[in-house]
């Protein structure tokens, strides 16, 4: 399973790193405008990063680095998932859905590497951290992004999903 899990999440990785290189547009427009320098560096960076995961996931000895270092980039690039589903507000509802779909999307994309990496053999911590997340049912990624679009009044239905949210898992996000 180890191998499935790491193989699989390389795939995904180095098919997304290509893509930053080959179709550079649609990641430009999601970089956040706050961060200095050109979108196309950091769209070109991400890439990189992406193939650079994808490799370090690909052998035995550098798959659990690679795993959390995946973790962290997942968590990373969240604040462009937002940036594009605020971005999206006005668009059609099935690109509103991809754009939000993108969002939680980094929860189980966490997961998955912490499983390569704990799959691993070498990474007791990261099975620690998944059983515990998924005893607590929180999910304060999640959560904070949901808030976040609440409060900017720009999605409307984040604060239904946060009000449902918080009554099927109790008080989450602290």
């Amino acid at each position: 399973m180890a191998r499935n899990a790491a193989l699989s999440l390389a795939a995904l990785l180095g098919a997304a790193g290509v893509t930053h290189f080959a179709k550079p547009r649609p990641y430009d427009r999601i970089v956040p405008r706050a961060l200095p320098g050109p979108a196309r560096a950091y769209t070109y960076v991400s890439g990189a990063a992406e193939l650079a995961l994808a490799a370090g996931l690909l052998h035995p000895r550098t798959r659990r680095a690679a795993g959390l270092a995946a973790a962290g980039f997942f968590v990373a690039v969240l604040p462009a998932n937002v940036k594009m589903a605020i971005d999206w507000r006005h668009a059609s509802p099935a690109r509103r859905a991809v754009a939000w779909g993108r969002v939680p999307l980094q929860v189980p994309l966490v997961w998955w590497a912490l499983k390569a990496a704990q799959e691993s053999g070498s990474i007791p911590l990261a099975g620690r951290a998944l059983a515990a997340a998924q005893e607590s049912g929180s999910i304060p990624l999640v959560w904070w992004a949901l808030k976040a679009a609440h409060e900017s009044g720009s999605i409307p239905l984040a604060g239904r999903a946060l009000a449902a949210a918080q009554e099927s898992a109790g008080p989450i996000g602290r």
